[in-house]
């Protein structure tokens, strides 16, 4: 099963102009020309090198390990390294693990102040939530939207953790701001930066639709239930013709509901 993911990466460069440092998800420095880049709306690379067998990816998850760990021995304030094995132990649901160096990824960057790769937050939120630790998983969630407040997967995180929490608010303004930013991603390739992208999807997009529209249904049969009870005590007429425009609506969307029917509310009061 290929895990969808997207994200702005500059592959192509002159010949001569670049050269690489680094021994796991090596790093392109510039020796010639302008650093900028730019975005070719017109090809997208599929890269299938995580679609291994059980054997080739066990393989590889070994040899990866190895480098990253003789990284950090030679270097213990290798950020880079520390998140790599945060985003290793997470795709092979070693979470533990994953929870180890998460903690020592933010030892390091709070001492040096040096940020790398800003899908560390919802990397983390989603090893937090792996174990149900809901404090770190808040905690990670609210740091990574201060910071990237229209991020795609930080959104589908918040509607995610509104539905494990079962907090109404949190769902409606993670999945309101889920389509609004998804929107964006769909009008503008610049719209995720360089960062990676798993909820660029129309999967995701459903996700947040469907418990939007449940959440909001919920919320609407609250205020529902209240009008009833109230109309119970206001004048007589003002009821009746609220009662009915409440039936047309209703109605009109295929919603029948007995106690919007004046008459009906009339019968079951005489």
């Amino acid at each position: 099963n290929r895990q969808a993911m997207k994200f702005n990466s500059v592959r192509f460069f002159r010949n001569g102009s670049v050269k690489y440092k680094g021994t796991v998800h090596n790093a392109p420095v510039i020796l010639d020309g302008d650093s900028k880049a730019l975005i070719c709306p017109h090809v997208e690379i599929n890269h299938y090198g995580y679609d291994l067998s059980e054997e080739k990816a066990l393989e590889k998850r070994q040899r990866t390990e190895g480098l990253l760990l003789k990284r950090i021995e030679k270097d213990p304030d290798d950020i880079a390294a520390y998140f790599y094995l945060v985003q290793l132990y997470t795709a092979h649901t070693e979470f533990d693990k994953a929870r180890k160096y998460i903690f020592e990824f933010e030892e390091i960057s709070n001492r040096s102040k040096v940020e790398f790769n800003g899908s560390i937050f919802t990397t983390a939120v989603s090893v937090f939530r792996k174990t149900q630790d809901k404090k770190n998983t808040e905690k990670w969630l609210l740091m990574g939207l201060k910071k990237f407040p229209r991020d795609l997967d930080l959104l589908m995180n918040l509607t995610e953790f509104g539905v494990w929490q079962k907090k109404l608010n949190l769902v409606i303004q993670g999945a309101k701001g889920f389509l609004e930013a998804y929107k964006e991603y769909e009008s503008s390739k610049l719209a995720g930066g360089n960062r990676f992208t798993y909820s660029a999807v129309p999967e995701a997009k459903a996700y947040c639709l469907f418990h939007l529209s449940l959440g909001l249904l919920q919320e609407s049969s609250g205020y529902m239930a209240q009008l009833d009870k109230t109309l119970h005590e206001v004048d007589p007429k003002y009821s009746e013709g609220m009662r009915s425009d409440m039936r047309t609506v209703l109605d009109k969307f295929g919603w029948f509901n007995i106690k919007w029917n004046p008459i009906n509310v009339k019968q079951s009061n005489g």
